[in-house]
């Protein structure tokens, strides 16, 4: 890979899934973490750290930290943060961009729940470029990074907002946007999207646009992309024969056929697995639902669609393959069985990708690859959920100009083109893998170049607009249909029900 990646130790997979939005989680073994839904480091010694990016920026100097403690309603002109789970760490900028002297700067708030100092390789080179850039444009103004739980995200803008002292800009997760806009806690960027033919979103993914856009009013920013795939050890594969690619897996049947060959017993238990066939998570249920030809939800996530023989169909043959795969298991056949090579393949994400590269998850040398969820009987093709995180401007920002000039810093072709360089993650910008700097990274590592031809091909993520709520009531529907507690219609009659009535709140 060119420039600096995520290959440096210290990226355990949990951390990696936390930091991609990896954002299925399983109600049994095998579910993806919830990146998008559980809090990451909130140390409060954070400092915002210096500008590695290859071209001649203007670096950060040493960071100032002071912790917030103004909430919502105060007269600071603070924005309105938890003095407790939040970090405020300013990037003053050097004599280059300096204000002129006797003006006072003017400071920007950005809220984000990666902890740069981590990340100083990877995500925070990016933002620490995109901060560098953004004020070589605006000498007059100056960034200060706020480090938010994830979990947080959503009230602290909405707190900010209520109070008049919002943040002047924020990361966001699929969850997190469309609720925000639908409490109008959002600005619309229309305006000034219109102003900058690059960031048209005819010049995105189609998915892309989903999660930042509503009744025609675009609220944000997209930045990395992610899909749902199937990874795989393909040593294990070739130690039996197979395709160390799995390319001759179009079918459900196919994909059974290879679990069957990797599929190790001894004394009537399961001693290793292929794929698992776990109880599955929102992401997982969806990706298989869309593999046979199903749907999940309308297009605005205002309705229910999983009630369906399609979708009926999946979870009968998932609870099919979870009572020959997923029960009569070893007692030592537990934890990560795909990191221990336990398991030869298992549902997940780019987050794989960045996990294996991170150089402490598996041993060097590993090799793997993906594949799509492959077709049901119903299905006319593979099956895939992709999702796209995003930036925007709170409503009330007091300087929605250069709010939108410091998201255009982060997300606009230039920045996502240093995001890859540095962190590895996908932006949603189709034009991006057209570039020089994609392809001699593909020829350095040909993974790299498996996920961007499925992004266009992915359907949404699963309720990401009231995702918590349904995934509380109907995440144990399924996992219990899967497992044989419920009938499947009937899980799928009631889960239908009790979702229809949280989209319509």
């Amino acid at each position: 890979m060119t420039a600096i990646d995520m290959r440096s130790p210290g990226y355990s997979r949990r951390t990696v899934l936390h930091r991609l939005g990896a954002i299925g989680v399983g109600f049994a073994t095998g579910g993806l973490l919830a990146a998008c839904g559980s809090a990451v480091s909130t140390s409060t010694s954070a400092a915002v750290v210096s500008s590695t990016a290859a071209t001649p920026v203007v670096t950060s100097t040493t960071a100032q930290l002071q912790t917030s403690t103004s909430l919502a309603g105060s007269t600071s002109s603070t924005p309105a943060v938890s003095n407790t789970a939040t970090t405020v760490a300013s990037a003053a900028p050097t004599s280059q961009a300096a204000a002129a002297p006797g003006k006072a700067q003017i400071e920007l708030f950005y809220q984000n729940w990666d902890d740069l100092t981590q990340y100083k390789d990877s995500y925070g080179a990016w933002y620490n470029w995109a901060f560098d850039a953004f004020q070589q444009q605006h000498p007059e103004a100056k960034v200060q990074y706020v480090l938010t739980p994830f979990g947080s995200i959503v009230e602290k803008i909405i707190a900010g907002v209520a109070g008049g002292t919002p943040v002047d800009g924020s990361t966001m997760s699929i969850l997190h946007g469309r609720d925000l806009y639908d409490k109008q806690a959002l600005n619309a960027l229309d305006s000034y999207i219109a102003k900058v033919e690059e960031l048209s979103p005819n010049n995105f993914f189609d998915v892309a646009n989903m999660y930042r856009s509503s009744q025609g009013k675009y609220y944000a920013l997209s930045v990395y992309a992610d899909v749902s795939m199937i990874g795989m050890n393909s040593r294990m594969l070739s130690d039996v024969g197979l395709d160390p690619k799995a390319q001759d897996v179009k079918t459900w049947d196919d994909l059974l056929r290879y679990s069957d060959r990797l599929t190790k017993e001894d004394g009537g238990k399961i001693t290793q697995l292929g794929f698992p066939y776990n109880l599955p998570g929102l992401e997982e249920f969806a990706t298989w639902a869309y593999a046979n030809g199903g749907e999940v939800q309308d297009a605005d996530v205002t309705k229910a669609l999983f009630n369906s023989p399609q979708v009926a169909d999946m979870l009968h043959y998932r609870a099919t393959q979870y009572q020959r795969f997923g029960v009569n298991r070893s007692t030592d056949l537990k934890g990560d069985l795909f990191k221990i090579q336990k398991q030869a393949m298992e549902h997940t994400s780019t987050a794989l990708q960045v996990a294996v590269n991170g150089g402490t998850y598996v041993p060097k040398g590993f090799e793997y690859w993906f594949i799509p969820t492959p077709k049901g009987p119903s299905g006319s093709g593979p099956g895939m959920a992709a999702w796209v995180n995003m930036v925007g401007a709170p409503t009330g920002v007091k300087h929605l100009d250069l709010s939108f000039d410091l998201l255009q810093s982060i997300a606009g072709p230039a920045g996502l083109s240093k995001m890859f360089q540095y962190a590895k993650i996908y932006p949603a910008l189709k034009s991006f893998y057209q570039t020089d700097v994609f392809a001699q990274a593909v020829k350095q590592d040909p993974v790299l170049g498996i996920p961007p031809t499925l992004f266009a091909q992915g359907k949404t993520y699963p309720f990401f607009r009231r995702y918590n709520d349904v995934n509380k009531v109907l995440g144990p529907l399924i996992s219990d249909a899967v497992a044989g507690k419920r009938d499947v219609q009937q899980s799928l009659a009631d889960g239908a029900q009790q979702v229809n009535a949280i989209l319509q709140k």
